[in-house]
């Protein structure tokens, strides 16, 4: 078979990439949003549709179980039938519910809005994996993860700011026309601009499969050449495994590039059993411990954010500090901050950090060397969480709290970053499946924390919840040493049963 190099996804020139990652980190943006920009206007919603501050953390945990349950229903169709169709429908769902969401009057609606507008937003946290893995090389995983990181807490942080301020000026309701106009918009984009990148390279003949090794080649060979980095060919992504693959492809680049409409139609279906693809994240869970820990890890690192947002809209329209809605916003601005600073941490630099520890390893790349630069993360997030806390406790200037949660920020985002990237690094073939497992367990989390956080505030006060927290955090996040020693290992372990359920995908 012969097809022209610029239609590998990995080679795609920059702009392409852009315009395809962009539409995602675009539906994110709107998904982060909508689960946000509610808990700005509690004040208002507490008068406007007579319900009590519980019944709205109940209506948060509601979002978080549909998008919990939300990356179990759709990502298995993303993954037969491509990621395309599922976005446009999901998507198309986020727009329904955000109309809907402008014209509620009751508890139910609320409830129900919540619920369904999880379910359907819950596809970019799952297929995000699969996007990245899928468009992007190893050396900027990292890079690209922090940029979906950084989208994520901007529809948590920056964008509540400005409906925060719009909120004060319009009331509830005109946050939620404007979110439905712009989503109606990012629809629309779906429709003529995304293109597949769920890319089955042979459509004609068979592959030759062969075992090259009992041991497992999970390192990427990285050479420098003229000053930029290059994946020698002989361990190319494709083999970060036991198998060779000869595919019989050739890639000519006298072939024209597919029409815009081929590109736009979704591809065929893959061999995978639809049955097996909603089951398979459970078994993920428990055959490859990498999964696990991840899920695990990066839920830890960041359930804590929700906590952060939810004290700001408790505490922070009361005495002593008595903010507006469009105040409690711009408190958002010091978060948001430490996430940019931790974006850089977390992605540029540890890109080129592996390439440095590479080089260290005669030139072979493994998985865990994005690992070793997380103990400034995991101090910063257990810091920031306390000095938030306790500053906040205290009645202590704004600022004050405000530093404490860029502090927390910074961290977090960083340690998360590295985390989904060391998944993608390990696993990449079954990265939709993973990102499914480790979506499910954070959204779980964060529905428990949800349900203990009023009784834990009212019963250890706000100062030693926070305080608790972080020594929790420091604790659980520094788990992180015992699995640079144990990561070669586990993988090495889970390897023929990984590509087992993956050999239709090489």
């Amino acid at each position: 078979m012969t097809f022209t190099q610029a239609d590998v996804l990995q080679n795609w020139k920059l702009g392409r990439k852009a315009l395809n990652f962009g539409l995602v980190l675009t539906v994110t943006l709107v998904v982060f949003t909508a689960l946000s920009v509610q808990v700005i206007v509690w004040q208002q919603l507490v008068v406007s549709l007579n319900v009590t501050f519980k019944q709205l953390n109940n209506s948060q945990s509601i979002f978080c179980a549909g998008l919990a349950m939300g990356t179990v229903v759709f990502m298995p169709f993303a993954i037969k039938y491509g990621r395309r169709p599922v976005y446009i429908i999901s998507t198309a769902i986020v727009f329904a519910m955000s109309v809907w969401s402008s014209r509620m009057d009751t508890l139910w609606e609320l409830y129900l809005t919540n619920l369904i507008m999880g379910l359907a937003g819950a596809t970019n946290e799952a297929i995000i994996g699969c996007t990245i893995a899928d468009l992007f090389f190893v050396h900027q995983r990292a890079t690209m993860n922090g940029i979906y990181l950084l989208t994520v807490v901007a529809g948590n942080f920056l964008t509540p700011m400005l409906a925060g301020v719009h909120a004060t000026a319009s009331g509830w309701r005109w946050v939620y026309y404007v979110l439905s106009i712009f989503t109606g918009f990012v629809f629309l984009a779906f429709i003529f601009l995304y293109e597949e990148t769920k890319y089955i390279p042979l459509s004609e003949g068979q592959q030759s499969i062969t075992v090259a090794s009992s041991e497992v080649p999970s390192q990427t060979a990285i050479e420098r050449e003229g000053g930029s980095m290059v994946t020698e060919p002989a361990k190319a992504e494709a083999e970060e495994s036991l198998y060779q693959i000869d595919t019989g492809i050739q890639i000519d680049d006298t072939v024209p590039l597919a029409s815009w409409k081929q590109r736009l139609s979704s591809t065929r279906p893959t061999d995978e059993s639809l049955r097996e693809l909603f089951y398979r994240p459970v078994l993920i869970m428990f055959r490859l411990p990498i999964v696990a820990f991840a899920a695990f890890q990066y839920s830890v690192a960041l359930c804590w954010l929700v906590n952060i947002i939810v004290v700001l809209n408790m505490v922070f329209p009361y005495p002593p500090y008595n903010f507006t809605p469009a105040q409690v916003g711009y408190m958002c601005l010091g978060p948001f901050t430490g996430f940019m600073i931790g974006t850089l941490y977390g992605g540029p630099l540890t890109d080129k950090a592996i390439v440095w520890f590479a080089k260290r390893n005669h030139g072979y790349y493994e998985p865990e060397m994005r690992l070793y630069l997380l103990h400034l993360p995991c101090v910063l997030t257990a810091a920031g969480i306390i000095m938030f806390g306790v500053t906040t406790a205290k009645g202590m200037h704004w600022i004050v709290p405000a530093i404490g949660g860029a502090i927390y920020a910074a961290g977090g985002i960083a340690y998360g970053d590295n985390i989904l990237t060391y998944v993608i690094d390990s696993h990449k073939l079954l990265a939709g499946e993973a990102f499914v497992t480790i979506s499910f367990w954070r959204n779980l989390l964060i529905i428990v924390m949800a349900q203990i956080r009023i009784p834990w505030m009212i019963g250890m006060g706000l100062q030693n919840m926070f305080i608790l927290s972080g020594f929790l955090s420091l604790a659980l996040t520094f788990l992180y040493v015992p699995m640079i020693y144990l990561g070669k290992r586990t993988r090495r372990a889970s390897a023929k049963w990984y590509y087992q359920m993956a050999e239709n995908r090489i």
